[in-house]
C-alpha cells in the first residue's frame, strides 16, 4: 500500500476467486516447520517480519498480538500495523478472542488473494530507486518510498531473503552533496498534497541576498534535479509559471481552492530549452569549444537533448546547444577553466570573459 502521510493509499495487488491459499504461499516464501515463539536474536526489518509473521499464520491455527509482540520484540502498536498490511495483502483476518480476550488472526478462508512475485532484477531495481531519494530521509514521502518498498520486497521469495538483505553491500548509490529536507517535512507534505489534489498554497519564499515575499502557487510538477526537489507551477506574484527551490520554501497554507493545470503544459516541454533547472530568457543557439584534454569526457555525455558534437582541429570538438543563457550554463562553462571556450553567442563570450576576470 503506498500511503502519503495518511492522506492518500492506493494497494498493488492481484486477485484471483479460484487461487487456493496454499498457492500463494509457495509464491510469497518457503515452508517451514512451525517455530515457538520465543525471542528473536537479531533485529527484523519490516519486510523479514511480514514473512516470518505470513509463515507463522500458515502453519499455525492462529496466532496473537501478545505472541508476535514477543517474537519480534517490539511494541503492540508495530505488530497491529503489520498485520494491517498482511489484511490488504494476504488476506488475514480475525478469529475470535482468546480466554485472554486476545484476537486470534488466521489467514481468511472468505478470500483468495494470488500475489505476483518479484524478480532480483525487480528487487534490485527497487532498492536503487528507492536510495535515489536517501536524501529525503526524515520526510513523510521517504517513510512512504520505505514503505512501499517492504510491501513489494514481501513478494520475494524468502529463499533470497538472505540476498536482499545483502544488497546495501552489493549496490550503491553515491548521493552527491544532497540538501537536507528533514526540516522541510510539513512543506513537502503540503506540496505533494497540493500537487496530487490541485489546491493551491499561500507560501513564503525566501530568495538568496532578497527579502522574502508570499505567494500564491498553483503547484503543477515536483521535480527531482542533482539530489535537490523544486516545484513547478503557476506563481500569482509573476503572474507566470515558475521554478521554486523546496529548500527557499519557509511557510506552506494549503488551501481548499483549487485549480486546473493548463491542458498544454507538459513538464518536459517546460525544461526543454534550460541547461539544467533554471529557465532562462528564449533559447539560442550556444556554441563551446573545448579541447583535446577534456574532448573525451564532453563527449561522452548527453548534456542536453539538443547537444550536436562536432570534431575540429587538434582533437578539439564544438558543442552546440540550444538553451537559454543563465548561470548554470556559465558555471558548467567555467569548469572547464582554459579549456573551454565561447564561440557563439557573443554575449555569452562576454559574460564568460567577464566572470574570468
Amino acid at each position: 500500500m503506498v500511503s502519503y502521510g495518511g492522506r492518500w493509499t492506493g494497494y498493488v495487488r492481484l486477485r484471483h476467486p479460484l487461487t487456493p491459499l496454499s498457492a500463494t504461499i509457495e509464491h510469497v516464501t518457503t515452508r517451514l516447520a512451525p517455530k515457538k515463539v520465543g525471542r528473536p536474536k537479531a533485529e527484523y526489518s519490516q519486510a523479514s517480519r511480514l514473512l516470518r509473521m505470513y509463515e507463522l499464520l500458515h502453519h499455525r491455527q492462529y496466532v496473537t498480538i501478545p505472541q508476535l509482540m514477543e517474537l519480534f520484540s517490539v511494541d503492540r502498536r508495530t505488530i497491529q500495523r503489520d498485520l494491517n498490511v498482511l489484511q490488504d495483502i494476504v488476506a488475514v483476518e480475525e478469529d475470535g478472542r482468546t480466554p485472554e480476550n486476545e484476537k486470534r488472526f488466521r489467514p481468511a478462508s472468505t478470500r483468495k488473494v494470488e500475489m505476483f512475485r518479484i524478480t532480483m532484477g525487480e528487487m534490485i531495481a527497487l532498492y536503487m530507486g528507492r536510495n535515489v531519494f536517501a536524501f529525503t530521509e526524515g520526510t513523510d514521502l521517504k517513510r512512504s518510498i520505505d514503505s512501499l518498498y517492504d510491501k513489494l520486497s514481501l513478494r520475494l521469495a524468502s529463499r533470497r531473503d538472505n540476498v536482499r538483505a545483502a544488497l546495501p553491500k552489493k549496490f550503491h548509490c553515491t548521493v552527491g552533496s544532497p540538501r537536507s529536507y528533514a526540516s522541510a517535512d510539513g512543506v513537502l507534505d503540503d506540496v505533494v498534497e497540493g500537487i496530487v489534489s490541485e489546491r493551491r498554497i499561500a507560501m513564503t519564499y525566501k530568495r538568496p541576498g532578497k527579502k522574502s515575499y508570499v505567494d500564491t502557487l498553483d503547484p503543477y510538477t515536483l521535480v527531482l534535479h542533482n539530489h535537490a526537489l523544486f516545484v513547478v507551477g503557476r506563481s500569482q506574484y509573476a503572474n507566470a509559471v515558475r521554478t521554486f527551490a523546496l529548500e527557499r520554501i519557509a511557510t506552506t497554507d494549503l488551501g481548499q481552492e483549487t485549480f486546473i493545470v493548463p491542458a498544454d503544459y507538459d513538464p518536459s516541454q517546460f525544461f526543454s530549452g534550460a541547461f539544467g533547472i533554471i529557465v532562462g530568457e528564449d533559447p539560442c543557439e550556444v556554441v563551446v569549444r573545448f579541447d583535446a584534454k577534456v574532448a573525451p569526457y564532453v563527449r561522452s555525455r548527453l548534456w542536453h537533448p539538443s547537444m550536436r558534437v562536432r570534431d575540429v582541429d587538434d582533437g578539439a570538438i564544438e558543442v552546440s546547444l540550444r538553451v537559454g543563457v543563465t548561470e548554470e550554463l556559465l558555471h558548467w562553462i567555467c569548469g572547464y577553466g582554459k579549456s573551454a571556450s565561447v564561440v557563439a553567442p557573443d554575449m555569452l563570450a562576454a559574460k564568460l570573459a567577464e566572470r574570468r576576470g
